[in-house]
């Protein structure tokens, strides 16, 4: 009623998915505070796969925005963590095809001293 065309889905409070750059900028955030309340040598673990408006490589974003937090986030180690069939279970009981789950990885970093 009155109200614009289209949806916004972005708030200002979230990371920007418009484009891969402006993810990886807001997601570099996330690490740059995070790390400021982490102890040197702290453990993150990241479950991450793909957004499918941004299908691109997992592995090499994440590490993007790692490096771009301004803090040093050594990665350790970058496992595959399958499919993600399991959160298709909404869209299979609306029988809508999405097409296959993407491939996520897991993802260890440690915060260098």
């Amino acid at each position: 009623m009155g109200g614009e065309c289209t949806v916004n889905y972005e708030h200002n409070r979230q990371i920007p998915y418009s484009s891969e750059l402006r993810f990886i900028e807001g997601l570099s955030q996330v690490w740059k505070r995070t790390a400021e309340v982490f102890v040197p040598s702290a453990h993150l673990i990241i479950r991450f796969g793909t957004l499918p408006i941004l299908v691109c490589n997992p592995t090499l974003l994440l590490g993007e925005s790692l490096k771009k937090a301004d803090y040093s986030w050594e990665v350790n180690r970058t496992t595959n963590a399958g499919h993600a069939t399991h959160g298709k279970r909404q869209s299979e009981q609306f029988k809508q095809n999405n097409g296959n789950a993407l491939n996520e990885i897991n993802l260890h970093a440690i915060l260098e001293q």
